[in-house]
């Protein structure tokens, strides 16, 4: 049976256009992939509380949740313990709110445009929010 998730993420925006991506740290499922910050929603959250606490939790600071982009779906095949998961990741348009983003549970972050972030080694669903980026842009 395939694991179902609700995933939040952040399209964090800066004054240049640019959004922030993260690489997620060795020895993590999906290491070393870029991805937009955020992560599970838990059951007695709404996606806008799990984004907040996410970001407040992996880049220690506050967003300011803007609008709705998209939710894509997709299965992962190779995991660490070797089961399949489904992931819908709903993704949310952010900016932050005072202090600049510090790691806790990524290796790396960049600012990057949409067309750039498609040579970075990015997460699929990820991937697939680029990709609606780039078409809306």
């Amino acid at each position: 049976m395939i694991r179902e998730v609700e995933v939040v993420c952040a399209i964090i925006l800066n004054d240049n256009h640019e959004f922030l991506l993260c690489e997620r740290g060795p020895n993590k499922e999906f290491s070393n992939l870029f991805e937009f910050p955020g992560g599970k929603v838990e059951e007695s959250e709404t996606n806008i509380e799990a984004l907040k606490r996410e970001i407040k939790e992996e880049l220690l600071c506050d967003i300011d949740v803007l609008d709705y982009f998209i939710t894509v779906k997709h299965t992962y095949t190779k995991t660490l313990v070797n089961k399949e998961i489904t992931i819908n990741l709903h993704a949310y348009f952010a900016k932050l709110k005072d202090k600049a983003p510090t790691l806790t549970e990524h290796q790396s972050l960049v600012w990057t445009n949409p067309k750039d972030a498609l040579n970075l080694n990015l997460a699929y669903a990820d991937r697939l929010i680029v990709k609606e980026l780039i078409q809306k842009m």
